[in-house]
């Protein structure tokens, strides 16, 4: 909410700044131009990482990023060393790398997705507020410019020349100086501009204007580079086919493809398979992986009966209740109710009917 609160805001103010007909960045053109795919992933976002899922997702205790998900931290790494350039190429060497020391989840693998959108909007929020500030100074710039225009445009001639202006926050100082330096070059009618009173900051800052001006045109740039990767990423990520990518790197779906069966089965039925899996470790003492090995490894040893030798039987058929006694699993109370009612289906309904009338 708070991305999009912020993105929105720069939206509407690179907005008004075109309304005005003044002069805005390429990287806030980038903005304005593709706002409706910034909404588009606002809202994927929002659909597909509720808090309850979120809250479901291993935490990492230590580190700067210390009580966010561990799937988080290898999306933000990857924002970060690909300077916001997603390819899946990036993103299974960085996930088959992390995995080579501790596997991930089903659930962290499968909201990879949003939580890179997420990261990919974190960091358009950051440029737009830099965006914004830069716009922010330019305009605070060409005001001042105005007033001497204005000045010089008038017939009284001995009217005072207006103050120089008040150096703004540092965030705006940079843009602010190159606007005047800009204007400064020209042709207009007002008096000559006086820049003495940048002369403290650039002393303090140990540069010449010459030297700001680079700077300045240094962070267009680079801003224009990274909204651009960050705006064709977030069209990327929407358009690729994620469900085989995520299936082909997960390790639990590697261990069941030792089964020869799994591979013919269709999507909904292998993510039947993943969602027991998880549930199963969830309230048990062992892992998604060892869960995945122990079905396999029971279907291997099941004996002549075909049913038993397909580790489903064990994951979402007849064998899951013995099965979930072997690997220690608990229950919680709408586990156990809900299962007695599947288990006294007619009673339940008979007894809720007589309940009712």
């Amino acid at each position: 909410c708070e991305n999009e609160a912020v993105l929105l805001e720069a939206y509407e103010a690179i907005a008004r700044t075109v309304a005005d007909e003044r002069a805005i960045t390429p990287a806030a053109e980038w903005l304005l131009d593709n706002f409706h795919v910034i909404e588009e992933q606002a809202k994927a976002v929002a659909a597909d990482l509720p808090e309850s899922v979120c809250a479901t997702l291993p935490r990492l205790d230590g580190g700067f990023l210390a009580g966010y998900p561990r799937a988080y931290e290898i999306a933000w790494a990857l924002v970060a060393h690909t300077d916001s350039q997603f390819t899946p190429a990036s993103l299974g060497l960085f996930l088959r790398a992390y995995q080579q020391v501790q596997p991930l989840a089903i659930g962290e693998l499968w909201a990879m997705p949003a939580i890179l959108r997420m990261l990919l909007l974190e960091n358009l929020r950051r440029h737009a507020v830099r965006v914004m500030r830069a716009q922010q100074g330019r305009q605070l710039a060409d005001d001042y410019v105005d007033q001497l225009e204005r000045h010089a445009a008038q017939a009284d001639t001995s009217a005072p020349l207006p103050a120089p202006p008040v150096l703004p926050p540092p965030p705006l100082r940079q843009a602010f100086a190159v606007q005047l330096a800009q204007r400064l070059h020209d042709p207009h009618p007002a008096a000559e501009m006086r820049l003495e009173f940048l002369d403290s900051w650039l002393s303090e800052e140990g540069l010449d204007l010459d030297e700001v001006v680079r700077r300045e045109h240094a962070a267009q740039v680079s801003a224009t580079w990274t909204v651009r990767n960050l705006i064709t990423s977030m069209r990327a990520v929407s358009a690729f086919a994620w469900p085989p990518f995520i299936e082909g790197l997960g390790l639990v779906d590697e261990t069941l493809r030792g089964h020869a069966g799994y591979a013919d089965l269709d999507f909904l039925t292998r993510d039947r398979y993943r969602q027991a899996i998880a549930q199963i470790a969830q309230r048990s003492p062992h892992s998604e992986l060892d869960i995945a090995r122990q079905a396999m490894a029971t279907a291997r040893h099941a004996g002549p009966d075909p049913r038993r030798q397909e580790p489903g039987y064990y994951l979402i058929g007849a064998g899951r209740a013995g099965f979930e006694q072997d690997m220690g699993f608990r229950p919680g109370l709408r586990q156990r109710l809900l299962r007695a009612g599947v288990a006294h289906a007619t009673a339940a309904y008979l007894g809720g009917i007589g309940a009712l009338a």
